[in-house]
């Protein structure tokens, strides 16, 4: 079934983030493959699952989307709401991801959402940035020596 975008009304209570560049994606991912997952609403058109998808069709300017109307209660719906979001977080077995990557082409690889240089590097953990310590370890006026020095064969010099 499809319904008007404007008659869909996004849960006020969402507890789900969707940052911009989440949504972005997914917009992407619907303008390249299509409206393949139905935004699943209440009886008054508000949204049970599928904020983020409610979002990017914003932002593709659609009229309209794909819709499953819900028949639960109003208790049921705040459980599948939380449910759907909740249940879908787990791990990821890395080496089997990476060699889906390397199976894709740059264009559909970025869709994914995974990091492209996860096929030349399998880990996420140049993407994290260190918390900073309560109390540096470096003080000014502190040296370093990085290395010993290597004459240069051409200049003789260091």
């Amino acid at each position: 079934m499809e319904m008007s975008l404007k008659d869909i009304q996004p849960y006020p209570k969402n507890a789900k983030k969707h940052p911009k560049k989440q949504v972005q994606q997914v917009a992407d991912s619907i303008k390249r493959f299509g409206f393949k997952q139905p935004i699943v609403v209440d009886k008054d058109g508000i949204i049970v699952v599928g904020h983020g998808r409610f979002e990017a069709a914003k932002i593709l300017n659609l009229k309209e989307v794909p819709v499953i109307v819900s028949e639960l209660t109003d208790e049921e719906n705040a459980s599948y709401r939380l449910a759907d979001n909740k249940l879908n977080e787990s791990d990821w077995d890395m080496d089997l991801v990476i060699e889906e990557l390397k199976g894709l082409d740059m264009e559909l690889l970025e869709l994914t959402g995974f990091d492209s240089d996860l096929i030349i590097e399998p880990d996420d953990k140049d993407d994290e940035v260190p918390e900073l310590p309560e109390e540096p370890k470096s003080k000014l006026g502190d040296v370093y020596q990085l290395g010993g020095f290597v004459e240069c064969p051409e200049c003789k010099k260091h």
